[in-house]
């Protein structure tokens, strides 16, 4: 199976520059600027590496899991307390009005 290393592009792109280009700092500026722009893609790329990994995942893609496994996700230890909500929700409570507040 093939490894994938992570790079350090500034580096290597200053380890690239030739001898002519390497004191002149705009152009240092220029190849920084540009090889961010790479690193930001290859941290993009990487972390996406990581996504079918359940280790990492959170929210919807555990609940997808769950239901491919057979077993959804559930509170434990939930407090099934009344709270404020909206109308259609039977353990929501409403603003009140005038004779109760």
């Amino acid at each position: 199976m093939t490894t994938i290393t992570k790079l350090d592009h500034a580096q290597v792109a200053k380890d690239r520059t030739i001898q002519q280009y390497k004191d002149m700092a705009k152009f240092g500026q220029l190849v920084a600027l540009l090889a961010g722009f790479v690193q930001e893609m290859e941290d993009a790329w990487f972390s996406m590496l990581d996504l079918p990994n359940i280790d990492v995942m959170t929210g919807t893609n555990l609940d997808t899991i769950g239901i491919i496994v057979g077993q959804p996700r559930e509170l434990v230890d939930a407090n099934d307390l009344p709270f404020f909500g909206y109308e259609g929700d039977p353990s929501a409570y409403s603003y009140g009005d005038l004779n109760d507040s």
